[in-house]
């Protein structure tokens, strides 16, 4: 693609987990957890390179749903869902004996 490189692809991860635990004492009830999640991103970029100068712009889309379960019964608070879209873009270049680059990008934790 022009003078460099041109990437996509997609990642896709679906994972359930459960957690049981009992009691033999009454201090402590048992507890039935369970974790569903979701996560699915689509992703593109492309480097290209004009001179000594390259750049990189490109982008990430998101879409995660996580559902968090106790006793059997969905837990609103910590679960959830989310569409986001994470752009990337950097921009290197030489100046005397030393690369520069700038660089930004956007994430979510």
């Amino acid at each position: 693609f022009l003078k460099g490189n041109f990437s996509f692809g997609v990642d896709f991860t679906n994972s359930s987990r459960e957690e049981n635990s009992e009691s033999e004492n009454s201090i402590m009830a048992g507890e039935n957890n369970k974790i569903q999640e979701l996560n699915m991103a689509y992703y593109v970029e492309t480097m290209q390179h004009l001179g000594n100068v390259t750049f990189r712009i490109g982008g990430r889309y998101e879409h995660v749903n996580s559902e968090y379960f106790i006793g059997g019964r969905k837990n609103h608070e910590q679960s959830h869902v989310y569409d986001k879209f994470f752009p990337t873009a950097s921009l290197s270049l030489p100046i005397g004996k030393t690369m520069v680059q700038l660089s930004y990008s956007k994430q979510c934790y």
